[in-house]
């Protein structure tokens, strides 16, 4: 039991290590990130009012580039819907409700999947935010 409980020590302590090792060699890693918060580039306040525009103007032809990739979409939904339909009038009644029931578990599945992608985005808003708060609280100055 000793051996075990020393064993299983030993392994914690041997992933600990390991991702503290990643996490110095990656700077990019998250626990990386987290250690180096702040502003560690130490912009001046020009140059991040700069930083700022930039970063706006940025977004914005982001925005235009993704309201095209709509347009593109919607044409895309349309030739399948037409699609759907021609594939519909070459079945039999017994083919179309054998369609109608795959397409029905394809559409559940996609909800599912849907609903478990907003739960994992909900979970990962609320982390950050409880980052940013425990950031605040260190950062605060203490009396």
């Amino acid at each position: 039991m000793k051996k075990s409980l020393f064993m299983l020590a030993g392994a914690a302590a041997i992933v600990l290590s390991a991702v503290s090792l990643r996490a110095q060699q990656n700077p990019m890693a998250p626990q990386a990130m987290r250690a180096n918060s702040g502003d560690p580039m130490e912009l001046s306040a020009e140059q991040q009012a700069k930083y700022d525009e930039i970063r706006a103007a940025s977004r914005k032809k982001i925005e235009e580039v993704y309201k095209e990739m709509k347009v593109y979409r919607d044409k895309i939904e349309a030739i399948k819907e037409e699609e759907k339909a021609e594939f519909e009038k070459i079945l039999t009644p017994d083919q179309k409700q054998v369609y109608e029931a795959m397409q029905a578990e394809r559409e559940a599945v996609m909800k599912a999947r849907k609903a478990q992608a907003e739960e994992m985005r909900k979970a990962r808003k609320a982390r950050a935010e409880e980052m940013k708060k425990a950031r605040e609280a260190a950062s605060a100055p203490r009396q």
